[in-house]
C-alpha cells in the first residue's frame, strides 16, 4: 500500500513561521507536523510514502527520509499550487495500480482506518463539525457517501472532510481527476479533490464507507496549532500537577526538549520548549517555544515563537518568526 502526502503548500496562513520553516515541519508537542501524521499509519502495511512537494521544500523529504525505516520514500513536485486535487494527481498519474491512503500533510487525526483498510472498503473520514462551510462537506445514506460538496453555501449535513482517504482502486480516481482538470472544474481558482471525488460517485458507481474520526487536529493556521500542542500535551505528557525545577516552577503539562535551560521561570500548562532554548526569568503559558530560542524577562501567552529568535521585555503575545529578535 502506498501513503500520499501533498505538502506542496506554502502554509501562508502561519506567516512568519512558515517562511523559515515548511508548514508540516513546524513544531507541535514536540514533534514536526508530518511526524504526528505518518505515525498516525504505524499499524499499515504501507511500502513507500510519496510527498507532493513544491520547489524549495525538499527539507520535509529529508526529514521523512530520516525518520522511516524499511519504507520508500519518493518526490513528485507541484511547481503551480493550483489545489489539491491537482497536487494528488500529480501524485498518482504515474502509479501502476495498488492500494492507496491520501493524508494531508496537516492533518492531525485519530479514527479506526485499520479495520477498514483490512475489510478493503474506499472510506472517507470525517467529523462532525459546528460550521461546515468552510470545508467539503459529506451525506451519507445506508452506511455509504452518497454525495459531497466542497464548501457549501447551503450544508446538507454537518460532516466536514478531514482529509484521509483510502482508495482500493487508482484507476477510477485518476481518471475522474483528469476530467476534473481538464474540464477546467474550478472552485476559488483551484482543481478540487472533492470534486473528482463526486465525479466518481456519479461516473464509476464509487460507494466509499465514512469513518468517523475520533479527533481532528488541523494545524492549518497558529490559533488552530495551539490548540492541537495543547490536545497533544494532554494525551502525550504522562505528568500533572506542579513540579520544582531548580529555580523554577513547570505547572504541567509541558513538554521540554534536549539541552533546555529554564532559570527562575513559571512555565505551563500546555508548553512545548524545543531544544537550545532558554527561558530566564520569564513566564510562559500556552504556546509553543522552538529551538534555540532565548526567552528573558518577558510574560509569553498564546504565542508561537520559531527557532534562533529572541524575547526580551514585558508581558506580550507574539507571532515571531526564526531569526527575529523584539525588545521591549
Amino acid at each position: 500500500m502506498k501513503l500520499l502526502i501533498p505538502v506542496a503548500g506554502k502554509g501562508s496562513r502561519l506567516y512568519p513561521h512558515t517562511l523559515t520553516t515548511p508548514k508540516p515541519l513546524l513544531k507541535v508537542a514536540g514533534k514536526p507536523i508530518i511526524e504526528h501524521v505518518i505515525d498516525r499509519f504505524s499499524k499499515l502495511d504501507i511500502d513507500e510514502i510519496i510527498l507532493v512537494i513544491s520547489p524549495g521544500s525538499e527539507a520535509i523529504v529529508d526529514f521523512v527520509r530520516g525518520k522511516v525505516h524499511d519504507v520508500e520514500v519518493s518526490t513528485v513536485y507541484q511547481d503551480v499550487p493550483i489545489g489539491l486535487g491537482d497536487a494528488v494527481y500529480q501524485g498518482i498519474k504515474n502509479l501502476e495500480d495498488a492500494p492507496l491512503m491520501v493524508a494531508l500533510g496537516d492533518t492531525i487525526f485519530d479514527a479506526p482506518i485499520k479495520d477498514f483498510v483490512d475489510s478493503g472498503d474506499d472510506f472517507i473520514v470525517v467529523k462532525s463539525v459546528e460550521d461546515p462551510h468552510s470545508f467539503g462537506v459529506v451525506e451519507i445514506a445506508d452506511g455509504k457517501i452518497i454525495d459531497m460538496e466542497e464548501k457549501p453555501a447551503i450544508p446538507k449535513t454537518n460532516l466536514a472532510i478531514i482529509g484521509v482517504y483510502f482508495f482500493s482502486n487508482l484507476k477510477p480516481l485518476k481518471e475522474s481527476l483528469e476530467y476534473v482538470i481538464k474540464n477546467d472544474i474550478k472552485v476559488n481558482n483551484e482543481y478540487q479533490l472533492t470534486d473528482g471525488l463526486r465525479y466518481m460517485l456519479k461516473n464509476y458507481g464509487w460507494e466509499p464507507k465514512p469513518v468517523i474520526a475520533d479527533l481532528w487536529l488541523d494545524c492549518g493556521k497558529y490559533e488552530t496549532l495551539l490548540q492541537a500542542n495543547k490536545v497533544l500535551l494532554d494525551k502525550t505528557i504522562n505528568r500533572i500537577g506542579v513540579e520544582l525545577l531548580g529555580t523554577s516552577v513547570i505547572i504541567h503539562p509541558v513538554y521540554i526538549g534536549k539541552d533546555v535551560v529554564i532559570e527562575k521561570s513559571v512555565i505551563g500548562p500546555y508548553v512545548s520548549i524545543d531544544d537550545a532554548s532558554k527561558i530566564d526569568n520569564s513566564v510562559v503559558s500556552d504556546s509553543i517555544i522552538n529551538a534555540g530560542v532565548e526567552v528573558t524577562n518577558a510574560v509569553v501567552k498564546n504565542s508561537i515563537v520559531s527557532d534562533l529568535a529572541l524575547v526580551e521585555g514585558k508581558a506580550m503575545q507574539i507571532q515571531l518568526g526564526g531569526f527575529s529578535k523584539v525588545k521591549m
